[in-house]
């Protein structure tokens, strides 16, 4: 029995399939409001069913860095075209993180701040609050998404 809402949990699981199975694929649902140019996130985004309210033209691929953007002002709970989750970021420049990088048995703990967004590769390049950039595997990075 779910406490929260009084339903057996198989019963709660079965409700929860059969909404995300009525949603009409291609449409998302913003999860909170972005600004122009800013980069989308998995957890920004909730697969929804499209509505004549579709903000069509909202987001616009960016190939340098292969991540989707808000081409304009966005709220929470617009609705917009799907996206492929590789265009997905997993950082926003400028999201501080730690990165530990190894060279045989010396190790190196630094803070740095994303320099690009990242979506895929392995690669990411960072910036340290002294101006000195560089790069690192995603794999050296703590709380990697």
């Amino acid at each position: 029995m779910n406490a929260r809402c009084g339903l057996p949990l198989l019963a709660l699981l079965a409700l929860l399939a059969c909404s995300a199975a009525s949603a009409a694929p291609g449409c998302a649902r913003l999860l909170q409001p972005l600004q122009p140019g800013e980069v989308l996130r998995p957890s920004d985004v909730e697969p929804a069913a499209c509505t004549p309210e579709l903000q069509r033209a909202a987001l616009r691929h960016d190939a340098l860095h292969h991540v989707t953007r808000a081409r304009s002002a966005l709220a929470a709970g617009d609705v917009v075209p799907a996206v492929a989750p590789a265009t997905l970021a997993h950082w926003r420049a400028g999201d501080a993180v730690r990165v530990t990088q190894r060279a045989g048995v010396v190790q190196v703990r630094r803070d740095a701040r994303v320099a690009a967004p990242v979506a895929g590769g392995t690669q990411v390049l960072l910036r340290t609050d002294d101006g000195a950039s560089f790069v690192a595997r995603r794999s050296q990075i703590e709380g990697m998404p």
